[in-house]
């Protein structure tokens, strides 16, 4: 059995026996902010920052871990430091990826700051079948960062696909 499922919002010490139990697993965390303790939010992710950078160094495995990322000032970048609640995610991770909309992705400001035309809403992005997504490397800590990697995503299947949706034939988008 490969795959090992930790209910919704589990506290600190399930996540631990599970990892003691099953010793040589790689780790999945999705949702990094639904894990619980009795401290803050900040306290609590630097708490499972710690006890899954242990786990990673002690059983020579990885962790993958999905985390929500705060709003920037401007709204739309991704930047290293974007992970909510703490930087010590950004600061122990190996890589840094995110994941976004192209046009906020590769958006440059004017000179004044602002972004002509004005930039499409979440809601309006969110509304087509096809979005647009760059996967960017934000952290390499073994090379180079800064790479960016763009997709299709296809919302009703649920599919990623590399490069641009003209390139694709046989999805039906819209």
């Amino acid at each position: 059995n490969n795959l090992i499922i930790v209910q919704p919002s589990p506290q600190i010490k399930e996540i631990e026996a599970v990892l003691k139990r099953y010793n040589d697993r790689i780790v999945y965390i999705d949702y990094l902010q639904y894990i619980q303790s009795d401290g803050d939010n900040v306290q609590t992710i630097k708490t499972v920052q710690r006890v899954l950078k242990d786990y990673v160094i002690n059983n020579n495995t990885y962790c993958f871990c999905i985390s929500a990322t705060a709003r920037q000032a401007d709204g739309y970048k991704s930047v290293l430091g974007s992970s909510r609640d703490t930087s010590d995610i950004d600061y122990t991770a190996d890589y840094l990826l995110t994941l976004n909309f192209t046009e906020w992705e590769t958006a440059v400001p004017n000179d004044k700051g602002k972004y002509e035309p004005p930039l499409k809403t979440r809601t309006e992005l969110n509304s087509h079948n096809t979005r647009n997504i760059t996967l960017t490397i934000h952290k390499n800590r073994w090379g180079k960062g800064g790479d960016m990697l763009h997709y299709s995503f296809h919302a009703k299947q649920g599919v990623f696909l590399p490069g641009l949706p003209t390139q694709h034939q046989g999805i039906v988008t819209g």
